[in-house]
């Protein structure tokens, strides 16, 4: 896993705010959407001559804890 880039929905009742702590707790911001179908896409950031496996973990991590916040819906690698 080398893309640093997620896809995640979040529950309508979600608020900007919310998202923004959300993304914040896992070093994430948003680069595109919310498309029509609510989905945005997300770049977990690393800090550089991070090795790669450590970026790779950092991501799975973030998949991880986002998968278990009540807010997101759905959470994946964007291919």
């Amino acid at each position: 896993m080398t893309d640093n880039r997620l896809r995640v929905v979040f529950s309508d009742e979600s608020s900007a705010t919310e998202i923004e702590a959300i993304l914040s707790a896992v070093s994430g911001h948003i680069v595109k959407g919310p498309s029509l179908q609510g989905v945005y896409e997300v770049q977990i950031e690393n800090q550089k001559g991070t090795a790669l496996a450590r970026k790779d973990l950092m991501v799975r991590d973030a998949i991880t804890l986002l998968r278990r916040n009540p807010s997101v819906l759905f959470v994946d690698l964007v291919q």
